[in-house]
């Protein structure tokens, strides 16, 4: 992971101060994503998409965006499935996107083979922490007639996710 921008400014001391509310202090890129296989349906697992970003105030909030490439594998008429993004504090996990059991950012109807897609997420987090935070996102394939797997291609098929921090 790379740090892409890194806003700060100094009092007259020399110490290092925050900029005005709603400035980004920092962003993150996630570094080389592998493309990560789920044949597991009815299971949600992580993918290898993951970014890391430790705020400087616990304040402060997060701004975590990314795009997947995805492509479901089939044999029947019908598969689903969905994305979603958990939180890592310490040993501490919590799902921020798709909490619920709605498994359906993707689906598709009367075609028994496969198909891809590219979704665009992005959400504003409050994290209330000054520790390493990692988002990960996680995928779900529903158990429908045929699902086979659902792969997130990685970053050299246009895979990518950001973190910005934004002050209070």
């Amino acid at each position: 992971m790379s740090t892409i921008l890194v806003n700060e400014i100094q009092d007259t001391a020399g110490k290092k101060i925050l900029q005005n509310t709603g400035s980004i202090l920092q962003i993150v890129e996630s570094g080389t994503i592998a493309d990560h296989t789920n044949q597991n349906t009815n299971t949600v697992a992580d993918t290898n998409m993951t970014v890391s970003i430790t705020p400087t105030s616990s304040s402060n909030k997060i701004l975590v965006s990314f795009s997947a490439v995805i492509r479901a594998n089939f044999t029947g008429t019908l598969a689903r499935g969905a994305l979603r993004v958990k939180r890592t504090v310490g040993s501490t996990d919590t799902t921020l996107l798709m909490t619920d059991d709605f498994y359906e950012h993707f689906q598709v109807r009367n075609v028994s083979t496969e198909f891809s897609m590219v979704p665009n997420f992005e959400f504003l987090d409050s994290p209330s922490t000054t520790n390493q935070v990692t988002y990960t996102v996680q995928s779900y394939i529903r158990n429908d007639s045929g699902a086979t797997s659902v792969i997130v291609r990685g970053s050299s098929r246009g895979t990518r996710m950001l973190a910005k921090e934004i002050s209070a």
